[in-house]
């Protein structure tokens, strides 16, 4: 189910393989700087602080369409 997850928000997941016993999700590698790296710098302009929440609330919204829920989101998860 989260493999046919496709948007333009969410990176990619390939599969699931088994990593010293436990399950661990293959994703795709997304390159560049969390929220977390770029929130260490101040506060972010309200104009960006808008479009990344509208991004992140878009990304959410598609993923609970399909019954997905992320259960770790926080700025160090979410790319930009």
């Amino acid at each position: 189910m989260l493999a046919s997850l496709n948007h333009p928000h969410i990176g990619a997941i390939y599969g699931v393989e088994e990593a010293s016993g436990a399950p661990a999700l293959v994703l795709e590698l997304v390159e560049g700087p969390t929220l977390e790296d770029r929130l260490t710098k101040g506060a972010l302009p309200v104009k960006d602080a808008l479009t990344i929440a509208r991004q992140i609330a878009d990304a959410l919204d598609a993923a609970h369409e399909k019954g997905i829920v992320h259960r770790d989101l926080k700025p160090s998860n979410i790319k930009i």
